[in-house]
């Protein structure tokens, strides 16, 4: 998946990041998520083992 698919596939994390980017030095809390290439997702809740973006997909926490 290239950077431009990313993008596309996630808009509303990467405009979370391009603002956040005003606030936090690399717009993340850490280094490890600023190296998430082309930007970080940035998730809007969780419940129990389930976490949801703010572009509407879910993902499960298996750690």
């Amino acid at each position: 998946m290239d950077d431009r698919t990313v993008i596309a596939e996630w808009p509303e994390s990467f405009a979370a990041w391009q603002r956040s980017r005003n606030v936090l030095g690399g717009g993340v809390s850490t280094g490890l998520r600023a190296a998430m290439p082309p930007h970080p997702i940035h998730f809007l809740s969780a419940s129990g083992a389930t976490l949801h973006d703010v572009d509407g997909h879910s993902y499960t926490d298996y750690v």
